[in-house]
């Protein structure tokens, strides 16, 4: 007797079996090609005003309550700025895909299309936002004003876009600090004057860092015609500006110390403004190559993670000595 040439019902079903396999198999690997676009290591330095300001309200004694809370907002603010600079990385997408210096990190290189970098960009701000939410309820208005910010300086359009209109973008880095700081700040506490004097200086710190990331990005972003501060009025003027920008956070920080606001020691942390300034000072006259404005950005980096560790430090023992 003869079998059938038919697929059973046993075939058809490990087909569809195969089929789902396979359909789910290739959705995970698009979605670990997402998440492998996110920049994990920037928001933790984006996010150390928030640290510093839950420094300077936290109080004794420490419950596991206290540590829960503050863990969870610091994680919830991370989140965030992961968002703001994914938001920037969609916005950018294809001047990056072209510069032989992000070429490697650009998401349109890496197999990932606008479509998904949105949707990725989107679920990180409300997943930061359900975090913040979770951790202290009041602090959302802070957070939708973060990413409100971030959505003003990234605006998908040329003519709109705040990174590429002259002062706009200065205001967006100054507003988006002083509320990073606030984040933290607010945790138990209400805005006061004290929390905008102070996170007025992060938003200094901030601008004077981008103003050199600026000068470091010059070629790149000239031939992709983004319109920066140093593409519309040269490197050394920017360069420049940024030593001003840095004299003024160190002047407000020591200012901030011997007036009460912050604890007397940090006056003399801000002398390590001085160790800058000369550094500045030194490449006055000097012919800004993409490694010589690298080298400089990370040895400011690297003070300032030295300053603002002593700031933290200082004003966590202050608070609960």
């Amino acid at each position: 007797m003869s079998q059938s040439s038919h697929p059973s019902v046993t075939d058809a079903s490990a087909g569809t079996g195969q089929a789902r396999y396979l359909f789910v198999g290739a959705a995970i690997r698009r979605i670990l090609r997402c998440l492998a676009c996110v920049r994990y290591r920037d928001p933790a330095k984006v996010l150390t005003p928030t640290v510093i300001g839950l420094g300077c309200v936290v109080e004794s004694p420490l419950t596991y309550k206290t540590y829960s809370t503050m863990l969870l907002l610091i994680f919830g603010g991370y989140v965030l700025m992961a968002h703001c600079l994914a938001m920037n990385d969609w916005t950018d997408g294809t001047a990056d895909s072209r510069d032989p210096r992000k070429i490697n990190k650009a998401f349109l290189n890496r197999e990932v299309t606008r479509t998904e970098m949105l949707i990725l960009t989107i679920a990180l701000g409300i997943i930061s936002l359900w975090i913040i939410g979770t951790a202290a309820y009041h602090l959302l208005p802070l957070a939708v004003m973060i990413m409100a910010c971030s959505l003003v300086y990234s605006f998908p359009h040329s003519r709109l876009e705040g990174k590429q209109i002259p002062f706009l973008s200065t205001l967006m880095h100054v507003v988006t600090a002083v509320l990073m700081f606030l984040l933290g700040y607010c945790l138990w506490s209400g805005v006061d004057l004290r929390g905008v004097m102070i996170g007025t200086y992060f938003g200094l710190i901030y601008e004077a860092g981008h103003l050199i990331l600026e000068v470091k990005d010059f070629e790149g972003d000239r031939n992709s015609g983004v319109r920066t501060y140093a593409v519309r009025f040269g490197q050394r003027p920017v360069f420049m500006a940024a030593c001003m920008v840095t004299l003024a956070a160190g002047m407000l920080l020591g200012g901030l110390a011997l007036t009460g606001y912050l604890p007397y020691s940090i006056a003399f942390v801000a002398l390590l403004y001085l160790p800058i300034l000369f550094m500045f000072w030194r490449l006055r006259n000097a012919n800004f190559t993409h490694r010589t404005a690298r080298t400089f950005s990370k040895k400011f980096v690297n003070i300032h993670t030295i300053i603002w560790g002593l700031i933290l430090v200082i004003n966590i023992f202050e608070r609960l000595d």
